[in-house]
């Protein structure tokens, strides 16, 4: 979509939607153009995205929210290490974090999980659906319910074989009632 506001014209990115946050950084292998940051949506999943080709694709490389705060108010890309940013938090102060990347592009060594569990949902209070994150150790059988305040399983979300690692699901809540529920993960015979 080309928009002609004045003496530019205007080219929005593909694939990028509903971007809070914007920065540019150190490029990637000493390229003469700098790495661009985005805290939203990138194919509409919400996270921090990197692109190290001025746009052409980008890269997941954290999730929201980041596990210090439920907001971030600003971003800035370190300009003289390449995947270094960093962030800002309301109330809770500054903080940077490191991408590391072994080859300095798209290439990442991804740890398999040492724990099985539920992480964080998002959004948390939601209206009317949420991100659900849990992780998994090993090739499991995994079942996921959503439980009432009074424990009587609502849906179930997950049942069936999972490979290691972070696995998401969303939970629809438009059926139900307002109200507080909670999340049961099993794994093989585990609660």
């Amino acid at each position: 979509m080309a928009v002609n506001p004045g003496c530019f014209n205007w080219e929005k990115v593909a694939g990028t939607n509903d971007v809070s946050l914007f920065a540019f950084g150190k490029g990637a292998n000493d390229q003469d153009f700098p790495s661009l940051y985005i805290y939203g949506k990138v194919q509409n999943d919400f996270g921090l995205w990197r692109s190290t080709d001025q746009g052409e694709s980008w890269e997941k490389i954290g999730r929201h929210p980041l596990g210090l705060a439920s907001k971030i108010v600003t971003i800035e890309g370190d300009k003289n290490e390449f995947g270094k940013i960093w962030v800002g938090f309301p109330g809770n102060g500054l903080a940077y974090g490191i991408d590391k990347v072994a080859s300095g592009v798209k290439e990442r060594h991804i740890k398999k999980p040492s724990t099985c569990g539920l992480l964080k949902n998002y959004p948390n209070p939601f209206n009317p659906e949420t991100q659900i994150e849990f992780q998994v150790r090993k090739r499991s059988h995994a079942r996921l319910s959503v439980l009432d305040i009074n424990g009587q399983v609502v849906a179930i979300l997950l049942d069936g074989v999972c490979e290691p690692g972070i696995r998401k699901t969303q939970f629809h809540a438009q059926n139900y009632a307002s109200g507080i529920y909670l999340c049961c993960l099993q794994i093989d015979d585990k609660k």
